[in-house]
């Protein structure tokens, strides 16, 4: 039997409802030639708008009777629909369309056609006619027409297949009489014999069973098989890592003969798997071997995400389609493979390594297009996605990435982007950063602790925000085995994105004896709440969010006694090595730590954000991002010196180089090394510029003038304005120990060069970015310090008990049965860093007597 049906002798309703609108729109077109025409006399913008009015007509009629051939042609003819119920559905929308239309047309009938005046005559008034009006309304009439019938098909589209994209029925009728189209109704007739089920997922036998996927057709119509398989004996499979993309799963293809909708990209991705001339068949790909709607099976799937991934034979990279740039941005990462590959022969047969080192290093030219072609290619989403990180890492082959029709091995990728990474420093910084994370993490088998894996891959990013937890435990050595995840790492969607994060972060506190994770935590007023209203608590990381500041601590990869990789702070010590002192009984979402009172925060400076859009925490120029902070830094040394006057000129200057820097150089490295002369450099070149501003038009002059009489900082100018909250700035000190401008301090002083190396101001700016997001802070006692943005007076600075750097909190004002504190962020307070707050006690808590307390953090 012929896989067509016969439906000339009956036609859709919305067939002759379309053409009554068109003939409408005819009508217009003559009762114009025979009423308006005649009025018409010259050439003037009456008649050139009388003319359009019967344009619009004209052109209503003709586009609607286009816009129907064409939605008929794609769906409009034959549709594949499964039960009563659609039958009913379509019955309905026909009923929509058909009162919608005509209402619309109704509506503007009588002013638009109907009414227009006929000539004058003895008994008529004459008023002129608003031809622009008239086209105004036309124009309404066919547009409201277009759009409900492109409504209507995209609601047929939704769950009608045209008949174009259809397989081969499997078993067509035998006999054409078993359709008696002269006793069926048109939706009957619709139903039969190409009635097609959408595909229906069986459950998995076991919890070690997965789905494959072989791609058996790509065009006109993809069409698969799926298969279940044990995972200790499956055949041999490759696992495909991608995107989504946008727009959800709307493309169809066919499995096992029944309709499944994936998204375009992956559909895309089929039909270029199916060139590849490989002898693997079978692949294992999420959106098809999951049952995204089945919770508990995502959840044992993702558990299994990380064998799946060894057990395939290798990994394909599918970055969507090419626009246009892939073929530059492939020739020129296989050209810096070359070149990588030359200089490094060429550096294993040079007998002088010093003399290979100071040769050139062979890059292409700044000006080469292709550079921006490569540059568009790493904008592509798949590098910014969270779960490629495991898929390429734990990947037993080399993958191989797929753009378009162009294709490159993982690995000369890697080697490629490792050489410019190296010698282009500048170039792609942001998206460096996240490749750089991948290419360490794929260096070795080793795996990973999952605190550290949450720091370093921070600003990958989930369509779904639990998705930024989940996606590594496949790395994790916690959770590296199926069978022995703890219960606080299953995945289980069923739970909240603020619930996963808050057991994820007390179990990592629990599990590796240290407050580390407490300097991820990123205060942000607007993104407090989960998707459920709930607030997160304040020491819960959000690790959905960026965090935009830059962490204090520097940090060495080590290995811990199960042999997992870490990352080891390397520098502060505010706790010295203190374990942590924990209340595992406290009520759920309280972390009751213990710790010492450092002090309060009496006063602080304005916070100080970019200039211009957001930059991430890896942003090494200041001056592009924030220009008046360079300028703004020598006035805040002299008021702050003014404040802390019990400290000697070199003592403050020191103090605020490493209060600024956060203790670190532009290399990572102790600035406790560093010597003074670049910041005495710093200061020198930026004091003549500070004083070429009027002082009374200054800002910076109003906020030494709060400093010195009392005044609130928030009654200042915007740009340096505090929280309402902030408090005043009391008691400045006496005058006599102030120094009025840079000029008093010993810049002037020649260093001598036999004991300082020369002086490089850049080397102080360049080590500036911790300033970002933060502000700096005078406490009560009189430390200086450096602390998050959401700071305000009277927060309190704490050490906590197995912490490295000292935290800011802030009493939670109520009727709450003892005291309750909010985590506002991590600090870098000088003379704190290094276990000075515990100095005496011993570590089995003999010893000095301190005044430790107990703080309830929710």
């Amino acid at each position: 039997m012929n896989n067509q049906i016969d439906t000339s002798g009956e036609e859709p309703e919305v067939k002759y409802l379309v053409g009554d609108i068109c003939e409408a729109y005819q009508d217009g077109v003559a009762i114009w030639d025979g009423r308006v025409s005649c009025l018409l006399i010259g050439e003037g913008k009456e008649v050139q708008a009388a003319k359009e009015l019967r344009q619009s007509l004209e052109d209503g009629g003709a586009m609607l009777g286009r816009a129907y051939s064409h939605y008929y042609g794609r769906a409009g003819r034959h549709f594949a629909i499964g039960d009563a119920e659609i039958q009913t559905r379509l019955a309905h929308t026909l009923h929509i369309l058909t009162a919608g239309v005509v209402d619309v047309l109704e509506q503007a009938h009588d002013d638009a056609i109907s009414c227009i005046p006929c000539l004058p005559s003895s008994f008529h008034q004459y008023q002129p006619i608003n031809y622009d009006l008239l086209r105004q309304r036309s124009t309404k009439v066919h547009a409201g027409s277009l759009s409900a019938l492109q409504d209507l098909f995209n609601k047929i589209s939704d769950w009608a297949v045209p008949l174009h994209t259809l397989p081969p029925l499997a078993s067509p009728p035998t006999t054409t009489s078993e359709i008696d189209y002269e006793s069926e109704s048109f939706f009957e007739r619709l139903r039969s014999p190409f009635h097609r089920h959408r595909y229906e997922y069986e459950e998995l036998p076991s919890q070690y069973s997965i789905r494959l996927v072989k791609v058996n057709a790509a065009k006109p119509y993809v069409l698969c098989d799926i298969a279940t398989f044990h995972l200790t004996d499956p055949p041999l499979f490759q696992a495909l890592s991608y995107c989504w993309g946008k727009g959800g799963q709307t493309a169809d293809i066919w499995c096992n003969d029944r309709l499944f909708k994936v998204s375009t990209n992956l559909k895309k991705g089929l039909q270029r798997l199916h060139k590849l001339s490989s002898r693997v068949k079978w692949f294992w790909i999420d959106q098809i071997c999951i049952n995204q709607k089945n919770f508990a099976e995502r959840t044992e799937q993702v558990r299994l995400m990380r064998a799946i991934y060894q057990r395939a034979n290798s990994t394909v990279i599918w970055l969507g389609p090419d626009d246009g740039y892939a073929r530059e941005a492939f020739s020129l990462v296989s050209d810096l493979y070359q070149r990588s590959l030359r200089r490094k022969s060429n550096r294993s047969t040079s007998a002088d390594e010093n003399q290979y080192k100071s040769r050139p290093v062979d890059l292409p030219q700044e000006g080469d297009a292709r550079w921006a072609s490569l540059s568009r290619f790493l904008e592509l989403p798949w590098f910014e996605r969270c779960w490629i990180i495991q898929e390429v890492v734990v990947s037993q082959g080399d993958p191989v990435i797929l753009c378009g029709i162009y294709q490159i091995l993982w690995s000369r990728f890697q080697e490629a982007m490792t050489w410019v990474a190296h010698y282009h420093s500048r170039y792609r910084t942001d998206r460096m950063k996240l490749l750089n994370a991948i290419f360490d993490l794929s260096s070795s088998s080793d795996v990973w602790e999952l605190q550290s894996l949450l720091h370093s891959t921070r600003a990958f990013q989930a369509t779904d925000a639990r998705d930024k937890v989940f996606a590594l435990f496949g790395l994790a050595g916690e959770s590296r085995s199926p069978d022995s995840w703890p219960k606080a790492l299953m995945p289980n969607y069923n739970r909240s994105t603020r619930d996963v994060y808050t057991e994820v972060t007390l179990y990592c506190i629990t599990k590796t004896g240290r407050l580390s994770i407490l300097s991820q935590v990123e205060r942000s007023s607007d993104a407090r709440e989960d998707s459920d209203g709930k607030d997160y608590p304040s020491w819960v990381p959000r690790w959905n969010l960026p965090q935009l500041s830059s962490a204090f601590n520097a940090y060495d990869v080590t290995q811990n006694g199960s042999r997992w990789k870490l990352l080891t702070e390397r520098f502060n010590r505010s706790s010295k090595s203190f374990p942590i002192s924990l209340d595992s009984y406290s009520p759920p979402g309280v972390l009751r730590l213990e710790g010492v009172r450092v002090s309060m925060v009496e006063s602080c400076l304005p916070a100080m954000f970019p200039g211009q859009a957001p930059v991430s925490a890896s942003t090494t120029s200041l001056s592009q991002v924030h220009p008046g902070l360079l300028q703004n830094l020598p006035e805040w040394f002299e008021l702050l010196q003014a404040r802390l006057s019990h400290l000697t000129p070199e003592e403050f200057m020191r103090t605020f180089f490493l209060v600024t820097t956060a203790g670190l150089t532009p290399e990572q490295t102790d600035a406790r090394q560093e010597s003074m002369a670049h910041f005495r450099a710093f200061l020198t070149s930026t004091q003549t510029k500070t004083r070429k501003h009027d002082i009374e038009s200054n800002s910076m002059y109003s906020l030494r003038t709060a400093f010195k009489s009392s005044l609130s900082i928030s009654t200042l100018t915007p740009s340096l304005t505090l929280p309402t909250s902030a408090g005043s700035l009391r008691n400045p000190p006496p005058p006599s120990r102030t120094l009025s401008s840079p000029s008093a301090l010993p810049t002037h002083v020649e260093p001598s060069p036999f004991s300082e190396p020369p002086s490089d101001p850049t080397r102080y700016t360049s080590a500036l970015t911790r300033l970002l997001y933060r502000r700096l802070f005078i406490t009560s006692s009189g430390l200086l310090g450096l602390g998050p943005a959401d700071m305000m007076s009277g927060d309190v600075v704490v050490v906590l008990f197995g912490g490295n750097v000292p935290f800011a909190i802030r009493k939670i004002e109520g009727g709450h049965v003892g005291d309750q504190w909010k985590l506002i962020g991590e600090c870098y307070v000088d003379g704190a860093m290094g276990g000075e707050m515990v100095e005496g006690r011993d570590e089995d808590g003999e010893g000095k007597r301190l005044n430790t307390e107990w703080f309830d953090l929710i």
